[in-house]
């Protein structure tokens, strides 16, 4: 999984979990996730610092609208022989 263009008009979040059960990871796992990155974002710089890119799109004065999708991919037991 990697970003899109960094030059393009919109921006976007990755987030990628797994689970052991047929449960999907509810979505404010992600939104946690990237909110976390709050805490190496220097305010008052103007510049994202690096591993912050998620949380200044969360938190960006100019968002308007956000679009949000989910794919969940549910493979077969590895043990199950069928």
């Amino acid at each position: 999984m990697s970003h899109k263009d960094l030059d393009a008009k919109y921006g976007e979040n990755l987030f990628l979990a797994s689970s052991d059960d047929a449960e999907p990871t509810p979505a404010a796992d992600a939104v946690d996730f990237w909110k976390n990155e709050q805490q190496h974002y220097e305010y008052g710089t103007g510049d994202p610092a690096p591993g912050t890119e998620n949380f200044t799109q969360m938190v960006w004065k100019a968002t308007t609208s956000v679009g949000v999708t989910r794919a969940c991919v549910l493979a077969p037991d590895s043990d199950d022989p069928g």
